[in-house]
């Protein structure tokens, strides 16, 4: 007996499945050691509210995340710990996510070796290769963003990965008369999979690959055992043969497939089951109650989101069609002369012209629609948008991102430097993003991702050698390039990205990141496969060899640990603390975007903080159902009902609020409120801590002092930021918050309160230390501040610092040529003025 092969974990066949949990638990483990411990900006907030109350969120709903969510959420003790037990569904979901990626990687590449009796250097190899690709995708910026926020994207790729690796079982069973129960498992799944996210429906092409590859190559492989009388119909027993000797003829084969067709429609229904709760939860009225789908009508609507604006897909509308009538149910019907073939220009927003202008140039013509003129783009347009803003800006960037480097965490807008892809390699990033030195410390460095394109050129390697494998159950090559073509460039297709998004939407493309670590093991097996061929090397010479692979994903790990470790970061928790306890009791605060809305639907609805606090969300009173559930809410505080349903739109509905109530609760805007062009009072929006206080007073300060001055020196609180992960939307309010007391303490030292604004200015300093905010900009307008309430030692210091900080970037953008740094004047010339001031 090979005593190696008994005592080595790699190669009993045992051993697979024990190393795949080990593979869960190592990344579950990583996952939750850098999990956010409450809630996150974005859908988040929202996300938790409704698992914890079981309410109705967002079209199309996600009920298995919700109905999970909530257990996890049941463990939690008290309230406080709800956030983080929600976010731990994620956490544990990408853990055994890396399970089901590491069993599948692991049977396609020893089902090459299935019937060559491998030998023990052959599993050796594919066990590592497999944990070379699946710590890949463990560690990649994407899946690992995914899984330490309450956000569906990871429990989604747990059904992914699950329904992809019983496919693979299906295909590998060698008891066919078993194999039929994969299929079923296969199609409960994916029924499952929809009660979370749709994003697993594009495994199903893949699926049809494994499916139909395996019937042909089994056909052909009963063919030929058929025809060769040379063996003795004893020694061999095919499926063909078994199935004869049951009584079940060849004419009964179209009964048998029909039988187990009706199987597995049956048990894809049955995964959809847990969308009943919508309309159930919906009928209870929840606070909560997107879309109010209690009855057939309005679930239908909220399934097939049809509040939302639809892109149009193969011919449609350009982003300049004018609104020429209105459809019964009231959508807008857009000019026909306008229409395109595969358009890709088509959303329409204040800066459409200049946007789509910059990537394509103006290549069309003017069209006449009822007496005016429009510009409508060519053809030509739309394919330069298609092949170099939607599949390179916003698809192949987010792959460079995963396998390649990232410049930094700042969001995209086509810039040449923010958002961007790096390689790490000096000449190639000088090339790209202009500069290849060494970042100062003065600026962000976290989200500063470099992987030398390692992980990258495995996957291409990969990706070919996946097309070599001859001796497996179906055809590898062309299932995973299925996969990836429908996660990539057919997602991207159907999307159809307007220019720009509001934020990075990396998320979406999660399933093709997948797909391309499977490739890396592929490209890693395929390497060490090359050199035990070419080369006479011991077995445990290529062992070491095979480790020397792990080093890519532990650059990755290492890499990316500073820009994914949220464990410490309360901000987006804090944030809504701090606008709710800015408000007056039983306040109307009106919000207008998701990261000034969800984070105080969480506090409200799970913690309880300031209940009394009505919220209102300016842009969905534009819905009438959730205008209706604003009546109610107000109708029982307050005993009186305002009927919205006769106001049409979103601010008359929002000023119908304010009249009829405004007398007896408060008014407040949050920032993002306050900013919208709609929200217009004429200089009667006064700043009280983080919100602004609608005055009947015409001649209002822009400050309430008194209030600014006791909220923001004794109240409002922030959890310490000390190696704290600050990415760009907390990085936003925790710098609107600064800007908020430089203006409260000018203001009161303008009065000659000198004391209570440096008060202010202290308690900011020592909350969100500017150091951290890493904002010459934001530095020297402090150091103004102390100036000005006459606090000289303090203000030279800040001055000095943010002088230091000027220089450094200064010299860093001076590294890059000057035929670059004209790309970045948003960046260079702000420096410059600054600098000029100190």
């Amino acid at each position: 007996m090979d005593r190696s092969r008994e005592i080595s974990i790699f190669n009993s066949q045992f051993s697979i499945p024990i190393v795949g949990w080990m593979v869960a638990i190592a990344a579950t483990t990583v996952y939750l050691l850098t999990m956010e411990p409450t809630v996150s900006f974005w859908d988040c907030g929202e996300f938790i509210a409704t698992s914890y109350g079981l309410e109705v969120g967002h079209p199309p709903g996600a009920p298995l995340y919700t109905l999970l969510a909530h257990c996890f959420t049941l463990l939690a003790g008290s309230p406080e710990r709800v956030a983080w037990w929600s976010n731990a569904l994620s956490a544990v979901a990408g853990g055994l996510t890396a399970m089901f990626l590491f069993w599948t990687i692991c049977r396609l590449l020893n089902g090459e070796q299935a019937n060559n009796n491998s030998t023990n250097r052959h599993l050796n190899n594919s066990t590592l290769s497999s944990l070379v690709g699946t710590a890949c995708y463990v560690f990649c910026d994407t899946a690992w963003f995914s899984a330490v926020e309450s956000e569906v994207y990871s429990l989604s790729m747990l059904f992914s990965s699950a329904i992809v690796w019983a496919m693979v079982r299906w295909a590998q069973c060698d008891d066919r008369s078993y194999a039929p129960r994969w299929l079923m498992l296969v199609s409960l799944l994916l029924g499952l999979s929809v009660c979370v996210h749709q994003l697993s429906l594009l495994t199903i092409p893949a699926l049809l690959v494994i499916f139909f590859t395996h019937r042909i190559k089994e056909n052909g492989e009963r063919t030929a055992a058929g025809e060769d009388a040379r063996v003795p119909s004893g020694e061999r027993r095919t499926e063909r043969s078994e199935i004869a000797e049951s009584g079940h003829h060849r004419q009964k084969l179209p009964l048998f497939t029909i039988h187990y067709s009706l199987f597995t429609i049956f048990f894809f229904l049955i995964g959809l089951t847990p969308y009943l709760i919508i309309p159930i939860r919906a009928a209870a009225d929840p606070p909560i109650n997107m879309g109010d789908p209690s009855t057939e009508e309005t679930f239908h609507d909220y399934f097939t989101r049809s509040q939302y604006e639809h892109a149009p897909l193969l011919y449609g509308r350009c982003y300049n069609s004018p609104v020429v009538d209105f459809d019964d149910n009231g959508k807008p019907v857009y000019a026909p002369e306008m229409d395109m073939l595969f358009p890709r220009m088509w959303k329409r927003g204040t800066y459409s012209d200049l946007y789509y202008n910059d990537w394509c140039g103006r290549h069309g013509k003017m069209v006449e629609v009822r007496g005016e003129q429009y510009y409508k783009p060519s053809q030509l347009d739309n394919l330069i948008i298609f092949g170099g803003y939607q599949i390179g800006y916003m698809y192949l960037r987010y792959l460079m991102w995963n396998f390649s480097g990232r410049y930094n965490d700042r969001q995209g807008f086509g810039n040449l430097q923010n958002g961007q892809f790096i390689t790490g390699i000096p000449f190639l990033d000088r090339l790209y993003v202009g500069v290849s030195a060494r970042m100062p410390d003065s600026m962000p460095s976290t989200g500063h991702n470099r992987y030398f394109m390692l992980p990258l050129l495995l996957g291409i390697i990969g990706f070919f050698y996946s097309f070599k494998i001859q001796n497996s159950k179906f055809k590898i090559g062309p299932t995973l390039l299925t996969l990836f073509l429908m996660s990539s460039l057919a997602l991207s297709v159907y999307l159809n990205h307007p220019m720009y998004e509001p934020r990075e939407r990396d998320y979406a493309y999660i399933l093709s990141f997948y797909t391309f670590a499977i490739w890396i093991a592929y490209g890693a097996k395929a390497i060490v496969s090359f050199f035990d061929r070419k080369i006479s090397i011991a077995k445990y010479q290529l062992s070491i060899f095979n480790f020397l692979f792990l080093f890519v994903p532990i650059l990755m790990a290492f890499q990316n640990w500073d820009d994914h470790d949220r464990s410490g970061r309360y901000i987006a928790r804090d944030t809504a603390r701090n606008m709710l306890e800015s408000c007056d009791e039983n306040a109307l605060l009106f919000t207008l975007g998701d990261n000034d809305t969800f984070p105080l639907w969480y506090l409200q609805e799970v913690e309880k903080v300031r209940t009394d606090v009505q919220v209102i969300n300016i842009s969905l009173l534009g819905s009438d159902s959730y205008a209706r559930s604003i009546e109610k809410q107000l109708a029982n505080q307050a005993g009186s009902y305002l009927s919205l349903s006769e106001t049409g739109g979103s601010y008359r509905r929002m000023m119908a609020i304010i009249n009829n109530y405004g007398e007896q609760r408060t008014p407040y805007f949050s920032h993002y409120a306050e900013r919208d062009k709609r929200v217009d009072f004429d200089g009667h929006l006064q700043l009280c801590g983080m919100v602004y206080r609608l005055s009947d007073t015409a001649s209002a300060d822009s400050v309430d002092l008194d209030r600014c001055s006791r909220l923001m020196a004794e109240t409002l609180q922030w959890e310490s930021l000390e190696d704290v992960y600050i990415d760009e939307t907390s990085h936003g309010f925790l710098r609107q918050y600064w800007l908020d007391a430089i203006l409260a303490a000018e203001n009161l030292a303008g009065t000659g309160r000198d004391t209570d604004a440096r008060q202010v200015l202290d308690k900011t300093m020592e909350s969100i230390p500017l150091n951290v905010m890493c904002d010459p900009e934001l530095t020297y307008q402090a150091s103004q501040a102390y100036s000005h309430c006459g606090d000289a030692s303090t203000a030279t210091t800040l001055a000095a610092d943010c002088r230091h900080a000027v220089d450094e970037q200064l010299a860093y953008y001076a590294t890059m040529r000057k035929s670059m740094q004209q790309y970045i004047p948003y960046t260079i010339e702000p420096l410059r003025t600054l600098r000029e001031k100190l």
